[in-house]
């Protein structure tokens, strides 16, 4: 059991229609999944073990952010967050059976400072287009052994959103997606590059309440490779565990619209919130 506050301030500032400034000072709490609470070892292949924690404890972090939007289309935000008590898997290898054991643990902290910018493009009635990109810069360490797990390191972001309109009406859309990183770093480990490719069509009937859709993940996607570490001891992985799947659903939507209101300061306090 715990308790504690975690608030949130927002302060927003408009001179015009053109330009708005924002500042967000946020205490935030990430907490682990059921599956990582689970105590059972279970093997992952031949050498590997992995096993939860029931014991594992929330992450709290602090963050501190400034953003500015231009004509509400072209947004650009620095930020700063800290984590205390972060829960990541740490490895520990046995070198005379060769087994390693990845187990969940809360062991690390860490800083992350970002410059990131987005932007919307609506010039063209039949396309619809928002990227997203930043750079960001991390250090994470072990919180009792900041010597022997500690990485840092730049890591760069993109997603690319693209929404096609088939007819005026706006009832028959395609979606087009890419989302691209670079070398990610923890306190004991380093991600290699990630992409992945994703495709989705949409219809509407029955005054746009009835919704017919079909959405692809992973058309063109990554392999899952980089390296963990246990003080000199390391080992490296490499698979493909992001399948292309395909998803066929049929949705009908009640009552009226809702129309969400308008909020002038950025939103960047809510990423990665539970």
């Amino acid at each position: 059991d715990y308790l504690g506050l975690f608030p949130t301030a927002n302060l927003g500032y408009a001179p015009s229609d053109k330009h708005t400034h924002s500042l967000t000072l946020a205490r935030r709490l990430n907490r682990p999944s059921f599956s990582n609470l689970i105590p059972n070892l279970r093997w992952e292949y031949e050498y590997a073990q992995s096993v939860g924690n029931a014991c594992l404890d929330p992450a709290y972090s602090y963050a501190a952010s400034y953003g500015y939007t231009y004509k509400n289309n072209l947004s650009f935000e620095l930020s700063y967050q800290y984590s205390d008590d972060v829960f990541g898997e740490k490895m520990t290898m046995n070198p005379q059976t060769h087994t390693t054991i990845y187990k969940w643990m809360n062991f690390k902290q860490e800083h992350v400072v970002m410059a990131s910018n987005s932007y919307t493009f609506n010039k063209w009635r039949w396309l619809q287009s928002h990227l997203q990109q930043g750079v960001y810069w991390t250090k994470s360490m072990a919180d009792n052994e900041p010597t022997e797990y500690y990485r840092d390191g730049w890591s760069y972001y993109l997603s690319l959103r693209n929404v096609f309109y088939f007819n005026k009406s706006k009832t028959f859309t395609g979606e087009l997606s890419f989302n691209y990183r670079t070398t990610t770093y923890a306190a004991n480990e380093v991600v290699m590059p990630r992409y992945d490719l994703n495709a989705g069509l949409r219809r509407l009937f029955l005054n746009k309440r009835l919704i017919l859709a079909l959405n692809v993940d992973n058309i063109l996607a990554s392999h899952d490779r980089g390296t963990m570490y246990d003080g000199e001891l390391y080992t490296t992985y490499d698979h493909f565990a992001r399948y292309r799947t395909y998803r066929l659903s049929l949705t009908w939507r009640f009552g009226g619209s809702i129309t969400p209101k308008g909020h002038v300061a950025g939103n960047a306090e809510e990423k990665g919130r539970l």
